[in-house]
């Protein structure tokens, strides 16, 4: 058996994987509380000190992966060599691009080893319940992780005891061993040393004595056990290039059937008035074109992105690379030297972005060329081409066809699913589809660019149709198991009994001086006696702080009482104060520090209205500290409300001459605005809603309208145009219409200003058309 034993470790953005390594680095190098701490990988309080190679980001921005490569650390005991290899983080708040580049980044770190002893997987023990995040990347690691490896995969559960847990570890879905689950909480790396106190510093070496006694058992069973090969990933990660390169493609030849597509639904409108199918179909189909994109081989290399399928810099300046994402290309003319492209839809990220010989051509072909096309290049088998050998003749053999080579394009992709499965069996690519869409719909909700929400919409729509072709597939779903997990197995350390027990009698003996002093010291204080004015018991309470309550005018009790006042903190209540209906308090996710926390029903309605972004309390105080803040504090000129927005947009707005106001006025200014993408859709697909599907006459898109507003429109004769162009017409001063009211129906109708001059000139009585009609 080999001496070195090499260790993958992965995990959710901020879930305390740098923390791990420290504690490891520590445990390897003797590292004690407080003056010999040895620190890898530097944090918030405490810069590194060991003579390691690291690619850590900022360490203070905590929404974000710190670490951006995969990164070795080796250490020797006992003849033995560890190498624990660090990864990104997933979930990324960078966005799904990000998560896909950190997930090539760890098959390709777990590719590079010979062998691999065991797979650290770390969660934090304080998650109470599943996020969306958490499933993210709970369904990628299901994913990446082959089978051959299932029996050599460890949980680690950070900022947490076996007793103080919340993680409920059946929610992960994979049969871990339960001697194979170990639990650690290390606050030495979250806090500043500065603030350590005699009682702060012996807790902190108590917690590194019990990290370092769980370390010892995680060494013990990974030296027995036996390495894996990691030629399984290898295997993976050539199944999910290819998948990936097929997608790639699928999503510019789906995106053109699909404008095929709605072309013939846009004849299927028309068949109505005809009497001929066949003679109506023929004119339609050489008489009207669409416009579609091709890839074209060229004899030069241009910079192409993989995500938009556009091609952001014809014949690159640069000297032609191989490799996809290479750093160079942020010296190419379209990244203009920044991380982001600015000729992208998206503005996709450098690194999916590369270099081939094609460009991109726009194509204007005719309904029937393009029915042709599809033919020659996706029918190619017998049964296919026996089916549809003849001319398509009507529209049901056109949207036959049509669902046919939709069908045919899936075929790859599933044949490579197949065999990724085989090795992997956690996979489903439909999972990992699903959360793409999730995240592209949330991205697209809060861009501000109408050409990227409308190439974002384009997109989710192309992959949500790969999506419902691929659900069809029975051989492709991962059947879930309900896998349990004997938590009554999972090891204890004694000196965690030992801890605790000692604990709580040094609380039983002291409790409130104990804690009270402790308090003092960490603020730098001495006490004061009081007496409670609820159990009228004396307690001692730090000077300074009673000095800051009195001035306030905040009545001070003693720990107990005041706990027994706030004992939300607890699970249980927490969850009851949640489903209470009477509760006057919201539950909300930060924004900024993915926590929960409570807010005021009362007030929480206050702040949407103003469309304020709702942060906690701690970030909202870190907000008003920092100089550098990029909101901008505007008072709203319609409900007079004070609100918040962005330094950059404003000036965007100011620039343009647009008058700003709050959300809640906008949205109630336009309420069709922010609808939702698959509201949209369903609605367009109801065959019992009472809205009808319009294509703008002025700037072709489709848009709604009410079925009886219809009929009644189209009785006055009036052209029929989407809200945009009306509201933009009532605001041209050249406008030639002009309102006037019908004296025999009462209703108010539109006239040429140059008609009604010469009718009034004549004395004529003007009356809308359906009263004309009508009369006649």
């Amino acid at each position: 058996m080999s001496n070195k034993f090499s260790l993958l470790v992965i995990g959710e953005t901020g879930c305390g994987k740098s923390t791990l390594i420290n504690t490891i680095t520590n445990y390897f190098l003797n590292g004690e509380i407080p003056d010999k701490i040895k620190v890898s990988i530097g944090t918030k309080f405490i810069n590194s000190n060991q003579n390691v190679k690291s690619s850590e980001n900022d360490s203070k921005d905590r929404t974000k992966s710190q670490t951006d490569l995969c990164n070795e650390y080796s250490f020797k005991k006992d003849s033995k060599e560890f190498v624990f290899i660090d990864t990104p983080g997933l979930s990324d708040t960078r966005g799904i691009k990000q998560d896909d580049i950190n997930i090539g980044k760890i098959i390709d770190a777990a590719e590079s080893c010979p062998s691999l002893s065991a797979l650290l997987i770390v969660v934090n023990g304080t998650v109470p319940r599943m996020t969306i995040n958490l499933q993210n990347v709970i369904t990628r690691l299901r994913g990446s992780i082959p089978d051959s490896l299932l029996n050599n995969v460890f949980i680690v559960f950070t900022n947490c005891l076996s007793h103080t847990r919340n993680f409920d570890i059946n929610s992960i879905e994979i049969n871990v061993n339960p001697e194979y689950v170990f639990h650690m909480n290390n606050t030495a790396f979250s806090t500043d040393p500065k603030l350590w106190d005699p009682t702060s510093v012996e807790s902190l070496k108590l917690e590194f004595k019990l990290s370092f006694q769980t370390l010892d058992r995680i060494l013990e069973c990974v030296t027995k056990m036996s390495s894996v090969s990691t030629k399984d990933f290898g295997e993976m990660k050539a199944h999910r290039h290819n998948i990936k390169s097929i997608l790639h493609k699928a999503k510019t030849d789906i995106g053109n059937l699909q404008k095929l597509q709605d072309s013939l639904s846009q004849y299927q409108h028309q068949l109505e008035k005809a009497n001929n199918d066949k003679e109506s179909f023929k004119n339609y189909t050489t008489k009207n074109t669409i416009e579609k994109y091709e890839l074209k081989d060229a004899p030069y290399h241009s910079t192409l992105c993989s995500t938009c399928d556009h091609v952001c810099h014809n014949k690159c300046g640069l000297e032609e690379l191989s490799t996809k994402g290479d750093n160079a290309f942020i010296g190419c003319v379209a990244m203009s030297g920044t991380n982001n492209c600015k000729i992208c839809p998206s503005k996709c990220l450098y690194n999916v972005h590369y270099h081939g010989r094609k460009t991109m051509v726009k194509v204007n072909k005719t309904v029937e060329q393009e029915l042709t096309d599809m033919k020659e290049k996706f029918l190619k088998s017998s049964e296919l081409s026996s089916e549809f050998s003849g001319k398509i003749l009507n529209l049901d053999s056109a949207k036959k066809l049509a669902s046919a080579t939709l069908n045919k394009m899936t075929d790859d992709i599933v044949k490579s699913c197949k065999e990724l499965k085989k090795i992997c069996s956690g996979f489903n690519l439909v999972d990992e589809l699903q959360i793409t869409l999730n995240q592209m719909e949330m991205e697209a909700k809060n861009s501000t660019s109408f050409d990227a929400r409308k190439s974002a919409d384009e997109m989710i729509r192309t992959i949500r149709e790969i999506c419902d072709k691929l659900n069809k597939e029975e051989s492709l779903k991962t059947k879930k198991k309900n896998i349990t997990i004997d938590e009554s197995k999972i090891k204890n350390d004694n000196s965690k009994k030992q801890y605790v027990d000692s604990a709580q009698q040094k609380q039983d003996s002291n409790p409130t001086k104990d804690s009270n002093q402790q308090q003092a010291n960490l603020n730098g204080g001495s006490l004061k006696t009081l007496k409670c004015p609820s159990c009228k018991n004396n307690f001692d309470f730090n000077k300074d702080k009673y000095e800051e309550l009195k001035k306030l005018g905040q009545l001070i009790k003693c720990k107990s009482c005041h706990t027994s006042k706030n004992s939300n903190s607890n699970v249980t209540d927490k969850l009851a104060k949640q489903n209470d209906p009477k509760s006057s308090d919201k539950k909300l996710n930060c924004p900024t520090c993915k926590n929960d926390f409570h807010i005021n029903k009362d007030k929480f309605r206050d702040l949407a209205k103003n469309g304020q972004t709702i942060i906690c309390k701690s970030c909202k105080s870190n907000k008003q500290n920092d100089p550098d803040s990029s909101d901008k504090k505007l008072n709203c000129p319609t409900c007079k409300k004070d609100f918040h927005m962005n330094k950059d947009k404003f000036k965007d707005l100011a620039k343009n001459g647009q008058t700003i106001i709050c959300k809640s006025c906008k949205s109630n200014k336009q309420v069709d605005s922010n609808s939702n993408v698959t509201d949209k859709l369903a609605k367009q697909n109801d065959p019992k809603s009472s809205d009808k599907k319009l294509n703008c006459p002025t700037c072709k898109n489709d848009f709604q309208i009410n079925k009886d507003k219809f009929k009644d429109l189209a009785k006055n004769g009036q052209t029929i145009i989407c809200k945009s162009c009306k509201s933009n017409k009532q605001n041209d001063q050249k406008s030639n219409d002009k309102k006037l009211n019908c004296p025999k129906c009462k209703k108010d109708f539109q006239i040429d200003k140059d008609k009604f001059k010469q009718l009034a000139s004549n004395g004529q009585t003007i009356i809308c058309k359906s009263c004309i009609s009508s009369k006649k």
